[in-house]
């Protein structure tokens, strides 16, 4: 029996109806491949899928070093020209491909393919797409304290608000990143901003 190809990528855009046209284009282009979906990450990724803006660049910068040995780094840009001088260090050291968000479907899926291979029946592809996130474990004041964050409700404020003491605010986020699987306020912020 052959081993199963398994390949990770991570999306990480703040442009959320690009990201689900990938997802969509993913599975159509590949009907073979199991396509899993996942909000936890990975000890290893293939494929980090980013945009050019600044927060989807910090948050890849971060995930950078997860990539594996020959991970590659597919930026997506919008912009009329990328300078490589305009990559982050942290990104410049591995394999980046810069595509335009506007390229024709065929040359993103003849990338895509480059990436995943043939996608025959031995393949699993796991999707990392921590915007997809469900809240639906967060507890009643959480989710009032993600509304308020959402919102660009400070800890005091929200605090105020709840009439509550801003160390029970910081426990509320604390919990809610948890249930949520971020332990880390930059993706914490992120999945508030973007999803």
């Amino acid at each position: 029996m052959a081993a199963i190809n398994r390949l990770t990528i991570m999306l990480i855009d703040s442009d959320r109806f690009f990201s689900d046209g990938v997802l969509s284009f993913i599975k159509n282009q590949y009907p073979n491949i199991i396509v899993k979906s996942s909000c936890k990450i990975a000890n290893r990724i293939d494929v980090l899928m980013t945009g050019f803006d600044r927060v989807s660049v910090s948050v890849a910068r971060f995930y950078a070093p997860k990539l594996s040995q020959n991970g590659t780094v597919l930026l997506m840009h919008d912009a009329d020209e990328v300078k490589r001088r305009d990559i982050p260090e942290a990104l410049k050291q591995k394999n980046v491909i810069l595509m335009h968000k506007k390229q024709r479907m065929d040359e993103f899926a003849a990338r895509l393919a480059s990436l995943v291979g043939d996608g025959g029946n031995r393949t699993q592809l796991t999707i990392i797409d921590k915007q997809s996130v469900e809240s639906s474990a967060l507890t009643p004041q959480e989710k009032i304290l993600v509304g308020q964050l959402r919102n660009n409700g400070s800890i005091n404020h929200i605090a105020n608000e709840m009439k509550l003491h801003p160390k029970t605010i910081s426990c509320y986020k604390r919990s809610a990143m948890m249930k949520l699987d971020m332990p880390h306020n930059l993706e914490f912020y992120h999945w508030l901003l973007y999803s």
